[in-house]
Protein backbone atom coordinates (compact mmCIF):
# COMPACT_ATOMS: atom_id res chain seq x y z
CA UNK A 1 0.00 0.00 0.00
CA UNK A 2 2.87 2.41 0.77
CA UNK A 3 4.32 1.77 -2.70
CA UNK A 4 1.03 2.87 -4.27
CA UNK A 5 1.10 6.19 -2.41
CA UNK A 6 4.68 6.78 -3.53
CA UNK A 7 3.72 6.12 -7.18
CA UNK A 8 0.78 8.51 -6.89
CA UNK A 9 2.87 11.29 -5.38
CA UNK A 10 5.68 10.92 -7.92
CA UNK A 11 3.21 10.73 -10.80
CA UNK A 12 1.52 13.92 -9.62
CA UNK A 13 4.89 15.68 -9.41
CA UNK A 14 5.95 14.43 -12.83
CA UNK A 15 2.71 15.41 -14.51
CA UNK A 16 2.83 18.86 -12.92
CA UNK A 17 6.41 19.33 -14.10
CA UNK A 18 5.33 18.42 -17.64
CA UNK A 19 2.50 20.94 -17.39
CA UNK A 20 4.96 23.64 -16.32
CA UNK A 21 7.27 22.83 -19.24
CA UNK A 22 4.43 22.96 -21.74
CA UNK A 23 3.30 26.34 -20.43
CA UNK A 24 6.79 27.70 -20.99
CA UNK A 25 6.89 26.31 -24.51
CA UNK A 26 3.44 27.73 -25.21
CA UNK A 27 4.69 31.17 -24.14
CA UNK A 28 7.74 30.93 -26.41
CA UNK A 29 5.52 29.81 -29.31
CA UNK A 30 3.32 32.85 -28.80
CA UNK A 31 6.39 35.12 -28.78
CA UNK A 32 7.54 33.66 -32.10
CA UNK A 33 4.10 34.26 -33.63
CA UNK A 34 3.76 37.81 -32.31
CA UNK A 35 7.18 38.94 -33.48
CA UNK A 36 6.71 37.58 -37.01
CA UNK A 37 3.04 38.20 -37.80
CA UNK A 38 2.29 41.50 -36.02
CA UNK A 39 -0.52 42.72 -33.79
CA UNK A 40 -3.59 42.04 -35.98
CA UNK A 41 -2.55 38.55 -37.06
CA UNK A 42 -1.55 37.77 -33.47
CA UNK A 43 -5.08 38.79 -32.52
CA UNK A 44 -6.50 36.22 -34.97
CA UNK A 45 -4.12 33.62 -33.56
CA UNK A 46 -5.11 34.42 -29.96
CA UNK A 47 -8.84 34.39 -30.73
CA UNK A 48 -8.57 31.01 -32.49
CA UNK A 49 -6.68 29.53 -29.54
CA UNK A 50 -9.19 30.99 -27.07
CA UNK A 51 -12.22 29.58 -28.89
CA UNK A 52 -10.72 26.14 -29.33
CA UNK A 53 -9.34 26.19 -25.79
CA UNK A 54 -12.90 26.44 -24.48
CA UNK A 55 -13.77 23.27 -26.40
CA UNK A 56 -10.50 21.58 -25.44
CA UNK A 57 -11.55 21.66 -21.78
CA UNK A 58 -13.62 18.58 -22.60
CA UNK A 59 -10.36 16.65 -22.91
CA UNK A 60 -7.69 18.57 -21.04
CA UNK A 61 -8.27 18.61 -17.33
CA UNK A 62 -9.96 15.76 -15.51
CA UNK A 63 -8.96 12.66 -17.42
CA UNK A 64 -5.14 12.82 -17.05
CA UNK A 65 -5.22 12.93 -13.25
CA UNK A 66 -7.86 10.19 -13.03
CA UNK A 67 -6.01 8.08 -15.57
CA UNK A 68 -2.81 8.14 -13.50
CA UNK A 69 -4.71 7.41 -10.30
CA UNK A 70 -6.80 4.56 -11.74
CA UNK A 71 -3.82 2.91 -13.42
CA UNK A 72 -2.00 2.93 -10.07
CA UNK A 73 -4.93 1.83 -7.94
CA UNK A 74 -6.35 -0.83 -10.31
CA UNK A 75 -3.37 -2.46 -12.03
CA UNK A 76 -5.31 -5.62 -12.92
CA UNK A 77 -7.78 -3.56 -14.97
CA UNK A 78 -5.14 -1.38 -16.66
CA UNK A 79 -5.91 -2.53 -20.19
CA UNK A 80 -9.67 -1.97 -19.96
CA UNK A 81 -9.18 1.44 -18.33
CA UNK A 82 -6.80 2.60 -21.07
CA UNK A 83 -9.04 1.46 -23.90
CA UNK A 84 -12.16 3.02 -22.37
CA UNK A 85 -10.30 6.22 -21.74
CA UNK A 86 -8.99 6.44 -25.33
CA UNK A 87 -12.44 5.78 -26.79
CA UNK A 88 -13.89 8.44 -24.51
CA UNK A 89 -11.38 10.95 -25.89
CA UNK A 90 -12.17 9.90 -29.46
CA UNK A 91 -15.91 10.48 -28.94
CA UNK A 92 -15.20 13.89 -27.42
CA UNK A 93 -12.87 14.88 -30.25
CA UNK A 94 -15.42 13.97 -32.93
CA UNK A 95 -18.27 15.73 -31.16
CA UNK A 96 -16.38 18.91 -30.28
CA UNK A 97 -14.76 19.11 -33.73
CA UNK A 98 -18.19 18.87 -35.37
CA UNK A 99 -19.47 21.60 -33.06
CA UNK A 100 -16.47 23.78 -33.89
CA UNK A 101 -17.05 23.39 -37.63
CA UNK A 102 -20.74 24.24 -37.15
CA UNK A 103 -19.92 27.38 -35.14
CA UNK A 104 -17.35 28.61 -37.66
CA UNK A 105 -19.09 27.55 -40.87
CA UNK A 106 -20.71 30.97 -41.32
CA UNK A 107 -17.51 32.93 -40.73
CA UNK A 108 -14.24 33.65 -42.51
CA UNK A 109 -12.81 30.45 -44.09
CA UNK A 110 -9.29 31.49 -43.08
CA UNK A 111 -10.34 31.88 -39.46
CA UNK A 112 -12.16 28.55 -39.63
CA UNK A 113 -9.01 26.79 -40.89
CA UNK A 114 -6.93 28.51 -38.22
CA UNK A 115 -9.32 27.45 -35.45
CA UNK A 116 -9.40 23.84 -36.64
CA UNK A 117 -5.60 23.65 -36.69
CA UNK A 118 -5.48 25.21 -33.22
CA UNK A 119 -7.96 22.65 -31.95
CA UNK A 120 -5.97 19.75 -33.39
CA UNK A 121 -2.85 21.19 -31.76
CA UNK A 122 -4.48 21.52 -28.33
CA UNK A 123 -6.21 18.16 -28.51
CA UNK A 124 -3.05 16.26 -29.45
CA UNK A 125 -1.01 18.29 -26.98
CA UNK A 126 -3.15 16.94 -24.17
CA UNK A 127 -3.18 13.42 -25.63
CA UNK A 128 0.62 13.42 -25.55
CA UNK A 129 0.58 14.53 -21.92
CA UNK A 130 -1.98 11.85 -21.06
CA UNK A 131 0.11 9.16 -22.75
CA UNK A 132 3.06 10.39 -20.70
CA UNK A 133 1.01 9.97 -17.53
CA UNK A 134 0.70 6.28 -18.43
CA UNK A 135 4.51 6.01 -18.45
CA UNK A 136 4.66 7.68 -15.05
CA UNK A 137 2.07 5.29 -13.62
CA UNK A 138 4.55 2.48 -14.41
CA UNK A 139 7.37 4.45 -12.72
CA UNK A 140 9.11 4.98 -16.08
CA UNK A 141 10.01 8.51 -15.07
CA UNK A 142 13.15 8.70 -17.23
CA UNK A 143 11.08 7.86 -20.32
CA UNK A 144 8.46 10.42 -19.34
CA UNK A 145 11.21 13.03 -19.04
CA UNK A 146 12.64 12.02 -22.43
CA UNK A 147 9.23 12.29 -24.09
CA UNK A 148 8.73 15.71 -22.49
CA UNK A 149 12.01 17.00 -23.93
CA UNK A 150 11.25 15.62 -27.40
CA UNK A 151 7.75 17.07 -27.18
CA UNK A 152 9.08 20.52 -26.35
CA UNK A 153 11.61 20.46 -29.17
CA UNK A 154 8.92 19.48 -31.67
CA UNK A 155 6.67 22.35 -30.57
CA UNK A 156 9.49 24.85 -31.02
CA UNK A 157 10.37 23.46 -34.43
CA UNK A 158 6.70 23.47 -35.42
CA UNK A 159 6.56 27.22 -34.82
CA UNK A 160 10.07 28.27 -35.83
CA UNK A 161 10.48 26.48 -39.17
CA UNK A 162 7.34 27.94 -40.86
CA UNK A 163 8.29 31.42 -39.62
CA UNK A 164 11.77 31.09 -41.10
CA UNK A 165 10.25 29.90 -44.38
CA UNK A 166 7.89 32.89 -44.47
CA UNK A 167 4.71 30.77 -44.43
CA UNK A 168 1.27 32.03 -43.45
CA UNK A 169 -0.19 31.96 -39.94
CA UNK A 170 -2.49 29.09 -40.96
CA UNK A 171 0.48 27.04 -42.16
CA UNK A 172 2.40 27.68 -38.95
CA UNK A 173 -0.59 26.47 -36.91
CA UNK A 174 -0.90 23.38 -39.14
CA UNK A 175 2.80 22.72 -38.50
CA UNK A 176 2.20 22.94 -34.75
CA UNK A 177 -0.66 20.43 -35.04
CA UNK A 178 1.56 18.07 -37.08
CA UNK A 179 4.31 18.32 -34.44
CA UNK A 180 1.88 16.96 -31.85
CA UNK A 181 0.99 13.96 -34.02
CA UNK A 182 4.71 13.13 -34.29
CA UNK A 183 5.14 13.57 -30.54
CA UNK A 184 2.18 11.27 -29.88
CA UNK A 185 3.68 8.60 -32.13
CA UNK A 186 6.97 8.87 -30.23
CA UNK A 187 5.31 8.40 -26.83
CA UNK A 188 3.29 5.43 -28.12
CA UNK A 189 6.49 3.80 -29.41
CA UNK A 190 8.10 4.28 -26.00
CA UNK A 191 5.03 2.76 -24.36
CA UNK A 192 5.00 -0.24 -26.72
CA UNK A 193 8.73 -0.82 -26.16
CA UNK A 194 8.27 -0.93 -22.38
CA UNK A 195 5.33 -3.18 -21.80
CA UNK A 196 2.16 -1.53 -23.09
CA UNK A 197 0.35 -4.21 -25.16
CA UNK A 198 -0.90 -2.04 -28.03
CA UNK A 199 -2.13 -5.05 -30.04
CA UNK A 200 -4.19 -6.31 -27.12
CA UNK A 201 -5.56 -2.81 -26.60
CA UNK A 202 -6.80 -2.78 -30.20
CA UNK A 203 -8.84 -5.94 -29.48
CA UNK A 204 -10.05 -4.89 -26.02
CA UNK A 205 -13.76 -4.14 -25.59
CA UNK A 206 -14.94 -0.83 -24.18
CA UNK A 207 -15.87 -0.87 -20.51
CA UNK A 208 -19.04 1.20 -20.79
CA UNK A 209 -19.74 0.92 -17.05
CA UNK A 210 -16.33 2.41 -16.21
CA UNK A 211 -16.80 5.18 -18.76
CA UNK A 212 -20.20 6.15 -17.32
CA UNK A 213 -18.87 6.04 -13.76
CA UNK A 214 -15.86 8.16 -14.72
CA UNK A 215 -18.06 10.82 -16.30
CA UNK A 216 -20.43 10.86 -13.32
CA UNK A 217 -17.75 11.26 -10.66
CA UNK A 218 -16.11 14.11 -12.56
CA UNK A 219 -19.19 16.16 -13.40
CA UNK A 220 -18.94 18.89 -10.69
CA UNK A 221 -15.20 19.36 -11.13
CA UNK A 222 -15.53 19.24 -14.91
CA UNK A 223 -18.19 21.97 -14.80
CA UNK A 224 -15.93 24.06 -12.54
CA UNK A 225 -12.94 23.74 -14.85
CA UNK A 226 -15.13 24.37 -17.88
CA UNK A 227 -16.23 27.63 -16.26
CA UNK A 228 -12.59 28.56 -15.64
CA UNK A 229 -11.78 27.82 -19.27
CA UNK A 230 -14.74 29.99 -20.24
CA UNK A 231 -13.94 33.07 -18.16
CA UNK A 232 -10.22 32.92 -18.96
CA UNK A 233 -10.84 32.79 -22.73
CA UNK A 234 -14.24 34.21 -23.59
CA UNK A 235 -12.91 37.76 -23.23
CA UNK A 236 -10.55 37.17 -26.17
CA UNK A 237 -13.41 35.90 -28.35
CA UNK A 238 -15.67 38.81 -27.34
CA UNK A 239 -12.86 41.30 -27.91
CA UNK A 240 -12.46 40.08 -31.49
CA UNK A 241 -16.21 40.19 -32.09
CA UNK A 242 -16.63 43.70 -30.63
CA UNK A 243 -13.34 45.43 -31.44
CA UNK A 244 -11.58 43.49 -34.21
CA UNK A 245 -8.20 41.81 -34.60
CA UNK A 246 -5.95 44.72 -33.55
CA UNK A 247 -7.45 45.21 -30.07
CA UNK A 248 -7.59 41.42 -29.71
CA UNK A 249 -3.86 41.26 -30.45
CA UNK A 250 -3.15 43.82 -27.75
CA UNK A 251 -5.25 41.96 -25.19
CA UNK A 252 -3.78 38.58 -26.17
CA UNK A 253 -0.28 39.97 -25.50
CA UNK A 254 -1.41 41.21 -22.09
CA UNK A 255 -3.10 37.93 -21.25
CA UNK A 256 -0.14 35.80 -22.36
CA UNK A 257 2.17 37.94 -20.23
CA UNK A 258 -0.19 37.31 -17.30
CA UNK A 259 -0.40 33.56 -17.94
CA UNK A 260 3.36 33.24 -18.22
CA UNK A 261 3.70 34.05 -14.53
CA UNK A 262 1.13 31.41 -13.56
CA UNK A 263 4.17 29.13 -13.45
CA UNK A 264 4.92 30.57 -10.01
CA UNK A 265 1.72 29.18 -8.51
CA UNK A 266 1.99 25.95 -10.54
CA UNK A 267 5.47 25.15 -9.21
CA UNK A 268 4.50 26.03 -5.65
CA UNK A 269 1.43 23.81 -5.77
CA UNK A 270 3.21 20.82 -7.31
CA UNK A 271 5.61 20.86 -4.34
CA UNK A 272 3.12 21.53 -1.52
CA UNK A 273 -0.10 19.85 -2.66
CA UNK A 274 0.68 16.23 -1.61
CA UNK A 275 1.49 17.31 1.95
CA UNK A 276 -1.59 19.54 2.11
CA UNK A 277 -3.78 16.56 1.13
CA UNK A 278 -2.38 14.56 4.03
CA UNK A 279 -3.02 17.43 6.44
CA UNK A 280 -6.50 18.30 5.20
CA UNK A 281 -8.25 16.65 8.16
CA UNK A 282 -6.23 18.86 10.52
CA UNK A 283 -8.09 22.21 10.51
CA UNK A 284 -5.21 24.10 12.14
CA UNK A 285 -2.62 22.94 9.62
CA UNK A 286 -4.93 23.48 6.66
CA UNK A 287 -5.80 26.96 7.91
CA UNK A 288 -2.10 27.75 8.29
CA UNK A 289 -1.48 26.51 4.73
CA UNK A 290 -4.33 28.66 3.47
CA UNK A 291 -3.07 31.84 5.11
CA UNK A 292 0.69 31.37 4.66
CA UNK A 293 0.42 30.30 1.02
CA UNK A 294 -2.13 32.98 0.24
CA UNK A 295 0.06 35.72 1.71
CA UNK A 296 3.24 34.57 -0.02
CA UNK A 297 1.70 34.06 -3.47
CA UNK A 298 -0.22 37.33 -3.24
CA UNK A 299 3.06 39.18 -2.57
CA UNK A 300 4.70 37.34 -5.48
CA UNK A 301 1.85 38.36 -7.79
CA UNK A 302 1.91 41.98 -6.71
CA UNK A 303 5.70 42.11 -7.09
CA UNK A 304 5.21 41.16 -10.75
CA UNK A 305 2.46 43.81 -10.97
CA UNK A 306 4.87 46.47 -9.69
CA UNK A 307 7.49 45.42 -12.25
CA UNK A 308 4.98 45.41 -15.13
CA UNK A 309 3.45 48.75 -14.13
CA UNK A 310 6.83 50.45 -13.94
CA UNK A 311 8.17 48.65 -17.04
CA UNK A 312 5.39 49.95 -19.29
CA UNK A 313 5.61 50.07 -23.05
CA UNK A 314 9.28 49.17 -23.26
CA UNK A 315 8.74 45.88 -21.47
CA UNK A 316 5.91 44.75 -23.74
CA UNK A 317 7.75 45.77 -26.91
CA UNK A 318 10.83 43.85 -25.73
CA UNK A 319 8.82 40.66 -25.16
CA UNK A 320 6.33 40.65 -28.03
CA UNK A 321 8.01 42.83 -30.64
CA UNK A 322 7.45 46.18 -32.30
CA UNK A 323 3.92 47.47 -32.25
CA UNK A 324 3.02 45.81 -28.95
CA UNK A 325 3.98 48.77 -26.77
CA UNK A 326 0.34 49.83 -27.07
CA UNK A 327 -0.63 46.76 -25.03
CA UNK A 328 1.11 48.21 -21.97
CA UNK A 329 -2.06 49.81 -20.55
CA UNK A 330 -4.08 46.60 -20.84
CA UNK A 331 -1.19 44.70 -19.22
CA UNK A 332 -0.88 47.21 -16.38
CA UNK A 333 -4.58 46.72 -15.59
CA UNK A 334 -4.71 42.94 -16.00
CA UNK A 335 -1.55 42.19 -14.03
CA UNK A 336 -3.20 43.32 -10.80
CA UNK A 337 -5.34 40.20 -10.94
CA UNK A 338 -2.22 38.00 -10.74
CA UNK A 339 -1.85 37.88 -6.96
CA UNK A 340 -5.58 37.23 -6.56
CA UNK A 341 -5.37 34.47 -9.18
CA UNK A 342 -2.51 32.84 -7.27
CA UNK A 343 -4.57 32.81 -4.07
CA UNK A 344 -7.57 31.40 -5.89
CA UNK A 345 -5.50 28.47 -7.15
CA UNK A 346 -4.39 27.60 -3.61
CA UNK A 347 -7.89 27.94 -2.15
CA UNK A 348 -9.46 25.86 -4.93
CA UNK A 349 -7.00 23.05 -4.19
CA UNK A 350 -8.13 23.08 -0.57
CA UNK A 351 -11.76 22.71 -1.66
CA UNK A 352 -10.86 19.81 -3.96
CA UNK A 353 -8.79 18.11 -1.26
CA UNK A 354 -11.72 18.44 1.14
CA UNK A 355 -13.94 16.66 -1.37
CA UNK A 356 -16.08 19.74 -2.12
CA UNK A 357 -15.98 20.04 -5.92
CA UNK A 358 -19.65 21.12 -6.00
CA UNK A 359 -18.83 24.31 -4.06
CA UNK A 360 -15.93 24.94 -6.44
CA UNK A 361 -18.34 24.47 -9.34
CA UNK A 362 -20.84 27.08 -8.08
CA UNK A 363 -18.10 29.64 -7.41
CA UNK A 364 -16.62 29.34 -10.90
CA UNK A 365 -20.00 29.32 -12.65
CA UNK A 366 -20.92 32.55 -10.85
CA UNK A 367 -17.56 34.01 -11.89
CA UNK A 368 -18.26 33.07 -15.50
CA UNK A 369 -21.52 35.05 -15.36
CA UNK A 370 -19.67 38.05 -13.88
CA UNK A 371 -17.03 37.80 -16.59
CA UNK A 372 -19.44 37.70 -19.51
CA UNK A 373 -21.46 40.64 -18.16
CA UNK A 374 -18.36 42.72 -17.46
CA UNK A 375 -16.87 42.01 -20.88
CA UNK A 376 -20.06 42.97 -22.69
CA UNK A 377 -20.21 46.22 -20.71
CA UNK A 378 -16.53 47.22 -20.93
CA UNK A 379 -15.01 45.92 -24.18
CA UNK A 380 -17.12 48.08 -26.51
CA UNK A 381 -16.04 51.42 -24.96
CA UNK A 382 -12.57 50.47 -23.71
CA UNK A 383 -11.31 47.67 -25.99
CA UNK A 384 -8.39 45.63 -24.61
CA UNK A 385 -8.32 47.67 -21.40
CA UNK A 386 -11.98 46.82 -20.80
CA UNK A 387 -11.28 43.11 -21.26
CA UNK A 388 -8.45 43.40 -18.73
CA UNK A 389 -10.68 45.18 -16.22
CA UNK A 390 -13.31 42.44 -16.63
CA UNK A 391 -10.68 39.81 -15.81
CA UNK A 392 -9.71 41.65 -12.62
CA UNK A 393 -13.37 41.79 -11.56
CA UNK A 394 -13.74 38.07 -12.30
CA UNK A 395 -10.77 37.02 -10.18
CA UNK A 396 -12.02 39.24 -7.34
CA UNK A 397 -15.42 37.51 -7.47
CA UNK A 398 -13.72 34.09 -7.33
CA UNK A 399 -11.68 35.20 -4.31
CA UNK A 400 -14.83 36.35 -2.52
CA UNK A 401 -16.46 32.97 -3.11
CA UNK A 402 -13.38 31.05 -2.01
CA UNK A 403 -12.99 33.00 1.22
CA UNK A 404 -16.67 32.54 2.02
CA UNK A 405 -16.50 28.79 1.38
CA UNK A 406 -13.38 28.43 3.55
CA UNK A 407 -14.61 30.67 6.36
CA UNK A 408 -14.57 27.74 8.82
CA UNK A 409 -10.78 28.10 9.04
CA UNK A 410 -11.19 31.65 10.43
CA UNK A 411 -8.51 33.09 8.13
CA UNK A 412 -10.70 35.32 5.95
CA UNK A 413 -9.98 38.59 7.72
CA UNK A 414 -6.25 37.88 7.93
CA UNK A 415 -6.07 37.25 4.18
CA UNK A 416 -8.13 40.33 3.29
CA UNK A 417 -6.14 42.54 5.68
CA UNK A 418 -2.82 41.35 4.24
CA UNK A 419 -4.11 41.90 0.69
CA UNK A 420 -5.19 45.46 1.50
CA UNK A 421 -1.83 46.33 3.12
CA UNK A 422 0.12 44.80 0.25
CA UNK A 423 -1.91 46.70 -2.35
CA UNK A 424 -1.45 49.97 -0.46
CA UNK A 425 2.31 49.37 -0.25
CA UNK A 426 2.50 48.59 -3.99
CA UNK A 427 0.47 51.67 -4.93
CA UNK A 428 2.66 53.92 -2.77
CA UNK A 429 5.85 52.55 -4.30
CA UNK A 430 4.50 52.96 -7.86
CA UNK A 431 3.50 56.59 -7.20
CA UNK A 432 6.94 57.34 -5.75
CA UNK A 433 8.72 55.63 -8.65
CA UNK A 434 6.61 57.48 -11.22
CA UNK A 435 7.39 60.77 -9.48
CA UNK A 436 11.10 59.94 -9.60
CA UNK A 437 10.79 59.07 -13.30
CA UNK A 438 9.19 62.43 -14.03
CA UNK A 439 12.18 64.11 -12.38
CA UNK A 440 14.77 62.43 -14.57
CA UNK A 441 15.50 59.15 -12.78
CA UNK A 442 15.89 56.44 -15.50
CA UNK A 443 13.73 53.31 -15.63
CA UNK A 444 16.81 51.15 -15.09
CA UNK A 445 16.88 52.61 -11.58
CA UNK A 446 13.18 53.05 -10.76
CA UNK A 447 12.08 49.52 -11.77
CA UNK A 448 14.50 47.48 -9.56
CA UNK A 449 14.40 50.08 -6.78
CA UNK A 450 10.61 50.07 -6.79
CA UNK A 451 10.53 46.29 -6.57
CA UNK A 452 12.91 46.22 -3.61
CA UNK A 453 11.01 48.99 -1.86
CA UNK A 454 7.74 47.07 -2.30
CA UNK A 455 9.24 43.94 -0.71
CA UNK A 456 10.58 46.02 2.16
CA UNK A 457 7.19 47.68 2.65
CA UNK A 458 5.43 44.30 2.60
CA UNK A 459 7.80 43.04 5.29
CA UNK A 460 7.51 46.14 7.47
CA UNK A 461 3.70 46.20 7.31
CA UNK A 462 3.47 42.55 8.38
CA UNK A 463 2.14 41.19 5.11
CA UNK A 464 4.60 38.28 5.27
CA UNK A 465 5.49 37.71 8.96
CA UNK A 466 8.41 35.50 9.87
CA UNK A 467 6.28 32.63 11.19
CA UNK A 468 4.34 32.45 7.92
CA UNK A 469 7.57 32.32 5.92
CA UNK A 470 8.76 29.52 8.20
CA UNK A 471 5.56 27.58 7.53
CA UNK A 472 5.97 27.98 3.77
CA UNK A 473 9.63 26.90 3.83
CA UNK A 474 8.70 23.86 5.93
CA UNK A 475 6.20 22.82 3.26
CA UNK A 476 8.74 23.34 0.49
CA UNK A 477 11.29 21.07 2.14
CA UNK A 478 11.24 17.30 1.32
CA UNK A 479 9.08 15.25 3.66
CA UNK A 480 10.59 12.66 5.98
CA UNK A 481 10.36 9.20 4.41
CA UNK A 482 7.99 7.93 7.08
CA UNK A 483 5.47 10.65 6.22
CA UNK A 484 5.88 10.20 2.49
CA UNK A 485 5.14 6.48 2.80
CA UNK A 486 1.98 6.88 4.88
CA UNK A 487 -0.56 4.11 4.24
CA UNK A 488 -3.34 4.78 1.76
CA UNK A 489 -5.93 4.46 4.53
CA UNK A 490 -4.55 7.64 6.15
CA UNK A 491 -5.56 9.60 3.06
CA UNK A 492 -9.25 8.94 3.80
CA UNK A 493 -9.95 8.02 0.21
CA UNK A 494 -8.53 11.21 -1.30
CA UNK A 495 -6.22 11.17 -4.29
CA UNK A 496 -2.80 12.78 -4.42
CA UNK A 497 -3.16 13.35 -8.18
Amino acid sequence: MTRRVTILARSAFGFSAAEVLNRLINLVTMMIASRHYGVAEFGRFGAAFALTGILAVFTCFIAPANLTRDLCQRPNERLAILVSYLWQRLFVMIGSSAFLVLVLSYGDPRQMALALFCYLFLYNLQTVMNARSGLMSQELFHLAALSSVVHSVLILLGAYVPVRLGLSLEMMTASLAASQVIALGFVLLLSAAHGYPLRQMARQRIDWAYMAWDLKRNLPLWLALSSIAGYSRINVVLCQALQGDYETGLFTAAQRFFLGFSLIAAIYQQVTYPRMVRDVEDAERTGAYMESSGRLLMVAGQLVAVLATLGGMGLMAAIWGRGFGASATATQVLIWALGVSFMNQVFSNILIAEGRPTMFMWITMAALAVNVAANLALIAPLGAVGASAASVMTEASVLAGMLWSLRAYHRTWAVLSATARSTAAAATVIIAARWAGLHGVPALVTVPAGSLLYLAAAWLTGVIPRHHLADVFRRLMPEPQAAADAPVEQLNGRSLV
